[in-house]
């Protein structure tokens, strides 16, 4: 978003929106409609807006645009024409539903955030007739993932009994290219991996903390294999799909040979972040940052506390008994 201030407290102003296949007519953007992937939008200065900028964007693989450091004022929002007579819009955010001209007036805030949302039908006589829709595709995931463990035969590969460093803080911020204005604070979970989900697409940079001793040294790293390990890992998010960054620590020949045992790694515990969990988004020096948290649930572990509650308090109850019976 926009890099302002007021007084010293960064402020942060975008407009955003979804375009996307209301198959109800309802509205709302359904969990299981289909959104307008790589639909071009075009922004420009409304009433009293004084800019003379315009902007044009493309909405994502979610069916999602968003354009920052825009000056406040209002902007009218313009979806690129429905490509055939087969499609007509049913909603967009000013209009509603009773006259939807896809052409939405947002003001955007002094800080926070303007929304225009758009969607369209298939026609009714399209549907009549048959026609294939082939407008609209399913909303796709992007997600950045990684593990982080200790390699003890500095291979570059995670061995079935490697220790994992687990609760271990990563940072993954856009890279070259990428208007993002999100930072990601991540926690490594029990097993010693980390996801981030809905990442957009582009350049990121992900790099772990630094190692907290120097009885360890980095050994391996994505981009940088078992050669020069940097601990910082260049990826590319793509349209759809994933990408990966691991990352590998070992102690160092010299506390091997003083007889050093790791203290750093854990064994890998049976949870994992695998599935993504929720996040929770925070300001950190003017940007937003979401921060995961370090594990899932633990079903097994949870079971075992419940047992061993219920066995003191059987415990209590016969002691109890006795003490009656005497």
């Amino acid at each position: 978003g926009t890099k302002d201030t007021i007084g010293s407290t960064p402020i942060t102003r975008k407009l955003r929106g979804t375009v996307w296949l209301d198959a109800n007519r309802d509205g709302i953007r359904g969990a299981k409609e289909k959104v307008f992937a790589n639909h071009k939008m075009s922004v420009t200065p409304g009433r009293g807006n004084t800019s003379g900028k315009s902007y044009t964007v493309n909405t994502d693989g979610a069916g999602n645009y968003e354009v920052p450091n825009l000056p406040a004022g209002n902007w009218i929002v313009r979806p690129a024409d429905l490509p055939s007579g087969d499609f007509d819009p049913v909603f967009d955010t000013d209009s509603g539903l009773t006259r939807p001209d896809w052409q939405a007036s947002a003001l955007v805030p002094n800080e926070g955030e303007g929304i225009a949302d758009f969607a369209a039908d298939f026609a009714g006589s399209a549907t009549l007739s048959g026609a294939n829709l082939k407008l609209a595709s399913n909303s796709v995931k992007r997600n950045l993932r990684g593990t982080l463990w200790i390699d003890a035969n500095r291979d570059g590969v995670k061995g079935p009994k490697e220790k994992v460093l687990a609760g271990y803080k990563l940072t993954a911020k856009p890279g070259a290219g990428n208007s993002s204005g999100k930072t990601y604070n991540i926690v490594t979970d029990d097993a010693g991996n980390y996801e981030v989900a809905n990442l957009p697409e582009g350049n990121w940079v992900v790099t772990p903390d630094a190692l907290p001793s120097t009885d360890y040294e980095r050994v391996y790293d994505s981009d940088s294999s078992l050669n020069l390990a940097d601990w910082l890992v260049l990826v590319t998010m793509p349209v759809e799909g994933e990408a990966v960054a691991d990352f590998a620590a070992a102690l160092t020949s010299s506390a091997v040979a003083a007889g050093k045992a790791d203290t750093l790694g854990k064994a890998a515990a049976a949870t994992s972040l695998a599935g993504g969990l929720g996040s929770t988004a925070v300001m950190v020096d003017g940007e937003e940052v979401t921060t995961l948290p370090a594990t899932g649930s633990n079903d097994f572990g949870q079971l075992l506390v419940g047992a061993f509650a219920l066995f003191l308090c059987g415990a209590f109850l016969v002691r109890r008994g006795r003490r009656i019976k005497a």
